[in-house]
């Protein structure tokens, strides 16, 4: 079953923020009702990289590309979202 909600996290170089966002995200008790698909822009600060690579392992839905901007990262990671609504919630 297809979700109701997809979270899109657009993430360049924002690590220090992206938890707050996923804690964010998952204050809804109803997980069946979103997915979270967070979208690596292309990050070169070490951190952030880190921490995507843990999230991945964690089971996060991580997408990498090369930078590209904050719209096309946007827009690829609703491309590959499944929710009938889509959010934007930038890190």
């Amino acid at each position: 079953m297809s979700p109701a909600l997809s979270i899109i996290i657009p993430c360049y170089n924002h690590g220090q923020y992206l938890r707050e966002a996923l804690d964010s995200a998952e204050a809804c008790p109803d997980k069946d009702l979103y997915e979270i698909i967070i979208l690596n822009d292309g990050s070169t600060d070490k951190e952030t990289i880190s921490l995507l690579q843990q999230l991945s392992s964690e089971g996060y839905r991580v997408i990498n590309q090369q930078n590209q901007g904050l719209g096309a990262a946007r827009n690829n990671a609703i491309n590959q979202a499944r929710g009938k609504y889509i959010l934007p919630l930038d890190s």
